[in-house]
Protein backbone atom coordinates (compact mmCIF):
# COMPACT_ATOMS: atom_id res chain seq x y z
CA UNK A 1 0.00 0.00 0.00
CA UNK A 2 1.07 3.29 -0.99
CA UNK A 3 -0.32 6.82 -0.61
CA UNK A 4 -3.76 7.09 -1.76
CA UNK A 5 -5.16 9.74 0.79
CA UNK A 6 -3.89 14.25 0.86
CA UNK A 7 -5.30 16.35 3.41
CA UNK A 8 -4.60 19.94 1.79
CA UNK A 9 -5.99 23.07 2.99
CA UNK A 10 -3.85 25.21 1.06
CA UNK A 11 -4.68 26.58 -2.54
CA UNK A 12 -5.26 24.18 -4.72
CA UNK A 13 -3.92 25.58 -8.22
CA UNK A 14 -4.77 24.53 -11.97
CA UNK A 15 -2.71 22.23 -14.37
CA UNK A 16 0.20 24.78 -14.80
CA UNK A 17 2.11 24.74 -17.47
CA UNK A 18 5.52 23.74 -16.57
CA UNK A 19 7.79 21.19 -18.40
CA UNK A 20 6.86 17.41 -18.10
CA UNK A 21 10.43 16.94 -18.70
CA UNK A 22 11.97 18.85 -15.98
CA UNK A 23 9.39 16.32 -13.45
CA UNK A 24 10.88 13.29 -15.28
CA UNK A 25 14.56 14.65 -15.03
CA UNK A 26 14.28 14.88 -11.52
CA UNK A 27 13.11 11.73 -10.77
CA UNK A 28 16.11 10.15 -13.28
CA UNK A 29 18.48 12.23 -11.01
CA UNK A 30 17.61 11.70 -7.85
CA UNK A 31 17.01 8.01 -8.78
CA UNK A 32 21.14 7.79 -10.28
CA UNK A 33 21.96 9.35 -6.52
CA UNK A 34 20.02 6.85 -4.49
CA UNK A 35 21.77 4.15 -6.69
CA UNK A 36 24.93 5.49 -5.79
CA UNK A 37 27.19 4.00 -2.84
CA UNK A 38 26.72 6.45 0.07
CA UNK A 39 25.61 6.63 3.78
CA UNK A 40 22.36 6.64 4.81
CA UNK A 41 22.77 10.44 5.79
CA UNK A 42 24.65 11.64 2.67
CA UNK A 43 21.64 9.75 0.81
CA UNK A 44 18.83 11.58 3.06
CA UNK A 45 20.56 15.36 2.83
CA UNK A 46 21.15 14.73 -0.78
CA UNK A 47 17.38 13.55 -1.37
CA UNK A 48 16.46 16.78 0.61
CA UNK A 49 18.23 19.12 -1.43
CA UNK A 50 17.41 18.17 -4.86
CA UNK A 51 13.88 18.59 -3.67
CA UNK A 52 14.02 21.73 -2.15
CA UNK A 53 15.55 23.28 -5.25
CA UNK A 54 13.27 21.80 -7.64
CA UNK A 55 10.40 22.81 -5.85
CA UNK A 56 11.87 26.04 -4.64
CA UNK A 57 11.02 25.59 -1.04
CA UNK A 58 13.22 26.46 2.22
CA UNK A 59 13.86 23.75 4.45
CA UNK A 60 13.27 19.60 5.08
CA UNK A 61 13.91 16.93 7.45
CA UNK A 62 13.61 13.35 6.95
CA UNK A 63 12.12 11.75 10.11
CA UNK A 64 12.85 7.88 10.38
CA UNK A 65 11.17 5.44 12.80
CA UNK A 66 12.65 4.17 16.03
CA UNK A 67 12.76 0.69 16.61
CA UNK A 68 10.17 0.83 19.40
CA UNK A 69 7.27 2.57 16.81
CA UNK A 70 6.70 5.18 19.03
CA UNK A 71 8.70 7.96 17.84
CA UNK A 72 10.50 9.25 14.78
CA UNK A 73 14.45 10.27 15.12
CA UNK A 74 15.93 12.73 12.61
CA UNK A 75 17.99 11.83 9.98
CA UNK A 76 18.74 14.40 7.68
CA UNK A 77 18.16 18.10 7.65
CA UNK A 78 18.39 21.19 4.73
CA UNK A 79 17.60 25.07 5.44
CA UNK A 80 17.02 24.76 9.35
CA UNK A 81 18.42 24.91 12.69
CA UNK A 82 17.19 21.03 14.04
CA UNK A 83 17.42 22.35 17.52
CA UNK A 84 13.94 20.43 19.26
CA UNK A 85 13.32 18.81 16.02
CA UNK A 86 15.35 16.03 16.73
CA UNK A 87 12.83 13.40 18.12
CA UNK A 88 8.75 13.65 17.47
CA UNK A 89 6.17 11.22 18.70
CA UNK A 90 4.35 8.90 16.35
CA UNK A 91 1.07 10.95 17.03
CA UNK A 92 2.50 14.60 17.05
CA UNK A 93 1.82 16.98 14.90
CA UNK A 94 1.72 17.28 11.42
CA UNK A 95 4.38 14.16 10.86
CA UNK A 96 1.95 12.47 13.44
CA UNK A 97 -1.04 12.73 11.25
CA UNK A 98 0.40 11.90 8.57
CA UNK A 99 1.64 8.76 9.79
CA UNK A 100 -2.27 8.17 10.96
CA UNK A 101 -3.67 8.69 7.94
CA UNK A 102 -0.76 7.51 5.53
CA UNK A 103 -1.91 10.72 3.83
CA UNK A 104 0.17 13.57 1.50
CA UNK A 105 -0.08 16.78 4.17
CA UNK A 106 0.30 20.25 3.03
CA UNK A 107 -1.37 22.63 5.36
CA UNK A 108 -0.51 26.05 7.17
CA UNK A 109 1.43 26.10 10.48
CA UNK A 110 -1.20 27.77 12.09
CA UNK A 111 -3.59 25.10 11.62
CA UNK A 112 -1.90 22.78 14.48
CA UNK A 113 -3.69 22.15 17.45
CA UNK A 114 -1.10 21.50 19.76
CA UNK A 115 -0.04 25.83 20.08
CA UNK A 116 2.78 25.06 21.56
CA UNK A 117 4.32 23.21 18.57
CA UNK A 118 2.44 25.69 16.37
CA UNK A 119 4.63 28.55 17.77
CA UNK A 120 7.71 26.95 17.77
CA UNK A 121 7.16 26.30 14.29
CA UNK A 122 6.38 29.68 13.98
CA UNK A 123 9.42 31.10 15.35
CA UNK A 124 11.72 28.62 12.99
CA UNK A 125 10.42 30.86 10.31
CA UNK A 126 7.59 28.04 8.76
CA UNK A 127 4.10 28.87 6.82
CA UNK A 128 3.40 26.10 5.34
CA UNK A 129 4.50 22.31 6.11
CA UNK A 130 4.30 19.07 3.52
CA UNK A 131 4.69 15.78 4.90
CA UNK A 132 4.75 12.68 3.17
CA UNK A 133 4.81 9.32 4.92
CA UNK A 134 7.73 6.91 3.43
CA UNK A 135 5.98 3.74 3.01
CA UNK A 136 7.73 0.49 2.16
CA UNK A 137 5.87 -3.16 1.88
CA UNK A 138 2.81 -1.22 3.66
CA UNK A 139 5.08 -0.28 6.70
CA UNK A 140 5.95 3.41 7.50
CA UNK A 141 9.40 3.79 7.68
CA UNK A 142 9.52 7.27 8.06
CA UNK A 143 8.45 10.70 7.09
CA UNK A 144 9.73 13.61 4.65
CA UNK A 145 8.58 17.30 6.48
CA UNK A 146 8.90 19.92 3.97
CA UNK A 147 8.50 23.74 4.28
CA UNK A 148 8.14 26.83 2.83
CA UNK A 149 7.84 30.76 4.90
CA UNK A 150 5.71 31.58 2.24
CA UNK A 151 2.47 30.90 0.35
CA UNK A 152 2.52 28.70 -2.20
CA UNK A 153 -0.35 26.38 -4.09
CA UNK A 154 0.04 23.00 -5.70
CA UNK A 155 -1.60 20.86 -8.64
CA UNK A 156 -2.11 17.35 -8.73
CA UNK A 157 0.95 16.82 -10.71
CA UNK A 158 3.22 18.55 -7.79
CA UNK A 159 1.23 16.42 -5.31
CA UNK A 160 1.71 13.70 -7.71
CA UNK A 161 5.73 14.28 -7.95
CA UNK A 162 5.84 14.75 -4.19
CA UNK A 163 4.80 10.98 -3.24
CA UNK A 164 6.87 9.55 -6.22
CA UNK A 165 10.23 11.02 -4.77
CA UNK A 166 9.08 9.77 -1.25
CA UNK A 167 8.53 6.79 -2.22
CA UNK A 168 12.46 6.32 -3.77
CA UNK A 169 13.60 7.96 -0.78
CA UNK A 170 11.69 5.25 1.28
CA UNK A 171 13.12 2.24 -1.05
CA UNK A 172 16.61 3.33 -0.53
CA UNK A 173 16.35 4.14 2.92
CA UNK A 174 15.23 1.12 3.82
CA UNK A 175 17.64 -0.64 1.37
CA UNK A 176 20.51 1.61 3.36
CA UNK A 177 19.36 0.34 6.86
CA UNK A 178 18.99 -3.12 6.06
CA UNK A 179 22.28 -2.85 4.39
CA UNK A 180 24.01 -1.45 7.33
CA UNK A 181 22.16 -4.17 9.91
CA UNK A 182 23.91 -6.84 7.40
CA UNK A 183 27.05 -5.25 7.91
CA UNK A 184 26.82 -4.71 11.48
CA UNK A 185 25.53 -8.36 11.55
CA UNK A 186 29.01 -9.39 9.70
CA UNK A 187 31.40 -8.02 11.57
CA UNK A 188 29.74 -8.94 15.38
CA UNK A 189 30.20 -12.39 13.95
CA UNK A 190 33.88 -11.72 12.76
CA UNK A 191 34.57 -10.74 16.72
CA UNK A 192 33.57 -13.97 18.13
CA UNK A 193 35.36 -15.62 15.15
CA UNK A 194 38.68 -14.07 15.97
CA UNK A 195 37.94 -14.38 19.57
CA UNK A 196 37.14 -18.34 19.30
CA UNK A 197 40.08 -18.66 17.45
CA UNK A 198 42.08 -16.86 20.01
CA UNK A 199 40.93 -19.01 22.50
CA UNK A 200 41.60 -22.61 20.28
CA UNK A 201 44.97 -20.87 20.47
CA UNK A 202 45.83 -20.48 23.74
Amino acid sequence: MTISNTCISIKAAQPKQGDPGKDLSLIYELSNFLSASLSLKEMLDGAIWKVLKHFDLDAGRIYLMHESGSFFTLAAAIGTDPQGLEKIRANEGFTGKAVRTRAFIAQHVSELEDQDRMCFLSRKGFNIVICIPLIVMDKIIGVMNLAVNREIDLDQQEIDLFIAIANQVALAASHAILQGEVEKKEKTIEFFRNQFQKTLRA
